[in-house]
């Protein structure tokens, strides 16, 4: 077992990258529950990118805790080569099916994708890369095939996501769940969303060509993750300088190890 300390920081958020969009509907939540807990609970995960860092999860928090007019954030550093990246899929929930299957259609057709049906599979898997996504409505599901070039099926993504980014409820889940859990886990399910695994390369391409990957696709997983350390906002608010604020965080680390 790893037990190896996390390495945790007080950075300036504009030293922050982002490859991923935000969701609206996640961000206000985590702003008004960040205001009124006084603490900063799970911290952002970041890798070293030139000067600056690239963010990997967290995107939400970043987004939240800068709405509150703070400069600076407490991250989680690792090396970029130690994550294992895959993707989330997403469950839509309560938007009208008949109007979020006209708006895909219609997208569709705009950008001049082939689409097909097929049958619905028995698990949410990670599509092929050939694929732009599946997408399940009901008892339909279609398969939809992607440009062939990463940056344009970016874009394709975003505006794709943004049918009901904002307008419902998403939830993201793992692939290989199966459809009878999902659901039998999410009420009022729209559409169940499949996408195509997220590489680093393509991360790091987007975020060179400044276009974001669509909210909630990407997933970083790591398995030394500092979790709840309930840093107090009073840390980040202060005017002092981020190397003061660093010995602060040391010192309030080390008590938080040692009363555990």
């Amino acid at each position: 077992m790893d037990k190896t300390l996390p390495t945790l920081k007080i950075v300036a958020i504009k030293d922050i990258l982002f490859h991923e969009e935000t969701d609206p509907y996640r961000v206000e939540n985590l702003t008004q529950k960040i205001q009124k807990d006084g603490i900063f609970t799970n911290p952002p995960i970041v890798a070293p990118y030139g000067k600056q860092y690239l963010l990997l999860d967290g995107a939400n928090r970043v987004r939240a805790i800068s709405l509150l007019n703070y400069h600076h954030i407490v991250v989680q550093i690792v090396k970029y080569d130690a994550v294992k990246v895959s993707s989330w899929q997403h469950i839509v929930c309560g938007i009208n099916k008949d109007n979020f299957r006209k708006r895909i259609t219609e997208l569709i057709a705009k950008n001049g994708l082939i689409i097909t049906q097929t049958k619905i599979p028995a698990t949410i898997i990670n599509l092929p890369s050939e694929f732009l996504c599946w997408i399940i409505i009901q008892n339909e599901c279609y398969k939809i095939k992607n440009k062939g070039k990463l940056l344009e099926n970016l874009k394709i993504l975003n505006d794709l996501v943004k049918q009901y980014k904002g307008q419902s409820r998403i939830y993201r889940i793992e692939a290989n769940v199966s459809m009878k859990e999902a659901y039998k886990q999410y009420r009022q399910i729209t559409a169940i969303i499949r996408f195509p695994a997220i590489t680093r390369a393509d991360i790091i391409t987007a975020v060179k060509h400044n276009i974001k990957i669509p909210s909630g696709i990407t997933r970083h997983i790591l398995p030394n993750r500092a979790l709840k350390i309930n840093l107090p906002l009073s840390l980040l608010e202060s005017k002092q300088s981020l190397n003061v604020k660093n010995q602060k965080l040391a010192l309030f680390l080390k008590r938080k190890l040692n009363n555990n």
